[in-house]
């Protein structure tokens, strides 16, 4: 099953967008540091000119200094380049990708159902089908949990850095579960990231590491989200990466990610999956024979070409502009998902690849053009003892 899924995973390498082809050296011609230009028109006499452009020449040295002396500044707090390294976090561990066979449906076979419908209804369709049933069961769920994995490169035309974060998520709903995505419910996650490899000049080396190093934590009571941020990330004596956090925290407001209409379904992703978001013709289904189940592996292509309100990556969009900070002028590149089922129709394996670029803003008016490439897989777990949701506002 590994062989096909690794098939399933880079499926998008057979169509124009290979991933990796998209870091080479001819790739990022057009990626550079900018400082941006000051342009004033004046209507005055020639001397007055003169006057306003020295001037202006003399603000614009000051600010450049000033963005140097900030950047330096930030260099000697931040540290300079660490080697880092890889952990020992393990996704599949416990009943993370099991099949939840204790559950009160846990034997049906609904996806069978759907999928004997493909030669009729077509491979989009039936694909969306799949997902939308996957939805529905986590809806119901009691509670679940997810452990992901994500690895990223960067690259600015002096820097290449690769990352990787570490994520835990855990959900528990408050009362009867139903279909509503905005029932009453509570949820803990938590990242840590942290660089593995980083080429480039000393001082911006440094910057990157800074912005890929770190931690960060949500706990949402069913009214108000909190966040916390790491202050350090240390190794335990297993190899893994935790976060020493800080005491303080953030209130952000409910829902803040993407709000949704009661009685929508919640999806699995910020994304907007539906039959008009999945590119035609990107839809493909797997079906294969495990311990005398039948397990469904599924991926598609989502239409990235638009992150405004209401097209499929928006909300991921803003995500990752609110995550960066300082973001503008972000455009995804392609967005490919991979997602696997048992034939009861709960999801126990997702997984994400895209590549977007956005201008960066350091220090007003330094900004410099970032280009990445992102994949993530995650495993699911329907076990009550793995589902620990943190509140970490009581302590």
């Amino acid at each position: 099953m590994n062989d096909n899924r690794d098939e399933l995973l880079y499926f998008s390498e057979k169509y124009d967008n290979a991933p990796f082809l998209y870091f080479n050296k001819d790739s990022f011609t057009s990626a550079e540091a900018v400082v941006e230009d000051f342009v004033t028109a004046v209507s005055a006499t020639p001397k007055k000119k003169k006057r306003l452009g020295r001037a202006l020449y003399g603000s614009f040295k000051v600010l450049l200094v000033f963005a140097i002396l900030a950047v330096t500044a930030y260099t000697l707090i931040v540290g300079s380049k660490q080697e880092m390294g890889l952990d020992t976090y393990n996704l599949r561990m416990g009943n993370y990708g099991k099949n939840p066979t204790w559950l009160a449906d846990g034997n049906s076979e609904e996806v069978n159902g759907i999928y004997a419908q493909l030669s009729q209804r077509g491979a989009l369709e039936t694909a969306y089908s799949i997902y939308e049933l996957a939805c529905q069961k986590l809806s119901l769920s009691k509670e679940y949990s997810v452990r992901a994995r994500g690895n990223i490169d960067l690259m600015t035309a002096d820097i290449v850095a690769s990352g990787v974060s570490n994520r835990e998520e855990h959900y528990y709903v408050l009362g009867e579960p139903s279909l509503d995505a905005n029932q009453p419910r509570e949820y803990s996650n938590q990242d840590i990231n942290f660089c593995v490899d980083l080429y480039g000049g000393d001082i911006m080396t440094s910057i990157f590491q800074a912005m890929m190093m770190s931690g960060v934590r949500s706990y949402f009571d069913g009214e108000t989200v909190y966040e916390q941020r790491s202050k350090s990330l240390l190794k335990n004596e297993l190899g893994e990466y935790y976060a020493e956090w800080r005491t303080d925290y953030t209130e952000l407001e409910k829902d803040f990610e993407r709000g949704y209409a009661d009685g929508d379904l919640r999806e699995k992703t910020n994304f907007i999956v539906s039959p008009s978001t999945i590119l035609p013709g990107s839809a493909k289904i797997e079906r294969l024979l495990e311990d005398d189940v039948f397990v469904y592996n599924v991926s598609f292509k989502l239409d990235c070409s638009s992150t405004d309100f209401g097209s499929a990556t928006y909300y991921e969009a803003e995500a990752i502009k609110r995550k960066m900070g300082n973001a503008e002028s972000f455009q995804f590149s392609y967005m490919d998902i991979t997602f696997s089922v048992y034939e009861n129709g709960y999801m126990y394996f997702w997984a994400t690849k895209q590549r977007y670029s956005l201008r960066m803003v350091l220090v007003e008016p330094l900004a410099f053009e970032i280009a990445a490439e992102m994949d993530k897989q995650e495993y699911l777990s329907y076990d009550p003892e793995e589902c620990n949701v943190v509140n970490f506002v009581e302590g």
